[in-house]
């Protein structure tokens, strides 16, 4: 959830005896990047071999194998948006967090985090969530953002009832799905920053908005675009209740 206390940039300027202070918005701010993005992808682990395109490399982590297909169709979903062109190139830091079930690991992501930050990823894409408070969980991301990293996490598929964690914690991206204007019957309602579409093929969830949002985030980094800057985001006030 965005809260942009901490993400608040000042401008002070000093004119005669009066100081001015100007403040930018972070949906406002451009990441220049040359044409090369990181992004930590914490779910089941991914098939590398369904991957072709030459300009993502996938490095898998913590001897990181694949428990079910849902890492997979994050990714594939995540390109659909990050729509890579040439001479560009996006490496994937590939953690396994979750069981076949989709069980994740409050320790796994936590290791999985602090990697990340070792590996000076840009995002960190959690298509997962958790429903209680995870105090160890709530200090690395804290210590990723201030890293700089964008975290993005679903809102969870709980039919409006509660928003889960991390994506309630502050200046977490979190995601909650919506089609055709109007939020998915499934999806998180309260404290969600975005909704976006949640279909990708036969596959649904606030997983899938989630992909989308970090694979519209890199697109827009990778050609100097405002982060948030696209008709994917969608706030609550832009949807019909």
């Amino acid at each position: 959830m965005i809260k942009f206390k901490l993400l608040l940039i000042f401008l002070i300027l000093s004119i005669s005896s009066f100081v001015v202070f100007i403040t930018l918005n972070p949906s406002d701010l451009k990441i220049h990047r040359k044409d090369r993005v990181k992004v930590a992808i914490l779910d089941s682990g991914i098939n590398p071999s369904t991957f072709k395109n030459k300009n993502i490399n996938i490095i898998k982590r913590h001897n990181c194998k694949v428990t079910s297909i849902h890492g997979s169709v994050v990714l594939q979903a995540l390109l659909t948006e990050a729509k890579l062109k040439r001479r560009q190139s996006l490496t994937i830091y590939d953690y396994q967090v979750s069981t076949f079930d989709h069980n994740a690991s409050v320790d796994k992501v936590i290791s999985s985090i602090n990697d990340a930050i070792a590996n000076d990823v840009d995002i960190v894409n959690l298509s997962l969530g958790f429903n209680k408070e995870q105090p160890k969980l709530k200090k690395t991301i804290e210590k990723a953002i201030n890293r700089g990293i964008i975290i993005i996490a679903a809102g969870g598929n709980t039919y409006g009832f509660y928003t889960e964690y991390p994506a309630l914690y502050d200046d977490v991206i979190a995601i909650g799905a919506q089609e055709n204007n109007k939020i998915s019957d499934y999806s998180a309602v309260d404290e969600i920053d975005y909704f976006i579409k949640g279909k990708y093929k036969s596959y649904t969830g606030t997983s899938i908005s989630t992909a989308y949002a970090t694979g519209s985030v890199i697109n827009n980094m990778l050609n100097n675009q405002k982060l948030f800057d696209s008709k994917n985001f969608k706030k609550r006030d832009d949807l019909i209740d």
